[in-house]
């Protein structure tokens, strides 16, 4: 089931190229597969964990997330996992992390993504040509950074840049900080759209909040000075930013809103 409900605001502080989205809010549901509740006992290599299920019986979960999200890692942290086809050696798939405060992230990153991208289509926010997504519809289970950045062509066929940056961390004040930690890939990702805006081509960068706690997306201005002042510069080129943030619903229904939660906070 599918919903819209449409109210926001544009940022006033940046000459920030309005896109057809602009002004809208659009909220929209999709559902989980069934779901196990499960226990973090140990990660045995990089992407497999083991867990402990509701009766007792320990098993092997994939964890395919990239996110640095050290609070999943830990014993005991309440992890929600769905089944694989038979025919996988992994027989769970880690879905959802119950982390601080009671708050949910979804470590899912592809169903995650594939979620956003097929509303972003359906909605036709970016204006984007079908047939230059293929690689968005194709995501790997385990997502790697240049996952994340994807040279589509508008429907005019013009280039388009799309850069999509899932955030899951938040302080006590539910804000939470980008970029988080030096991560070189952001650095190249941002410095990619400012050189398509400089040649007169379109970018987008997206915010992607994964953790149901996220009330603002400040930039990180006090610890990484350079790269929040890569970030505007970016905004200032006319690199147009769009927020996204997903909540859980009675541990069983993803909703996705578009609001501005982006933050004017220390520029």
């Amino acid at each position: 089931m599918i919903f819209w409900v449409f109210s926001s605001k544009v940022f006033d502080y940046l000459p920030i190229r309005k896109t057809r989205y602009s002004g809208n809010r659009s909220i929209m549901q999709h559902a989980f597969p069934p779901l196990k509740s499960a226990c973090f006992l140990r990660k045995e290599m990089r992407y497999y964990t083991e867990i402990v299920l509701e009766k007792e019986e320990k098993t092997q979960a994939l964890n395919t997330s990239l996110l640095n999200l050290p609070q999943i890692d830990i014993l005991g942290t309440h992890l929600f996992v769905s089944e694989r086809e038979k025919n996988f050696k992994i027989p769970y798939l880690v879905e959802m992390a119950e982390v601080d405060d009671g708050h949910m992230v979804v470590v899912n990153l592809q169903r995650a993504l594939n979620f956003l991208i097929t509303k972003l289509m359906q909605e036709d926010i970016l204006d984007i040509h079908d047939l230059s997504m293929h690689k968005a519809a194709h995501l790997p289970p385990v997502i790697c950074a240049n996952d994340l950045k994807f040279d589509v062509i508008t429907k005019k066929f013009q280039p388009h840049l799309l850069v999509i940056h899932p955030i899951v961390q938040c302080d006590s004040n539910k804000n939470a900080f980008f970029p988080q930690i030096r991560e070189s890939w952001v650095f190249d990702h941002l410095i990619d759209a400012i050189s398509y805006r400089r040649g007169g081509q379109r970018a987008t960068l997206i915010f992607y909040a994964l953790n149901t706690g996220i009330e603002a997306i400040v930039p990180n201005i006090q610890s990484q000075d350079d790269y929040s002042k890569i970030l505007i510069e970016a905004l200032k080129s006319g690199v147009e930013l769009i927020t996204a943030k997903i909540d859980v619903k009675n541990n069983s229904l993803l909703t996705l809103s578009f609001d501005n939660i982006f933050s004017q906070e220390g520029i």
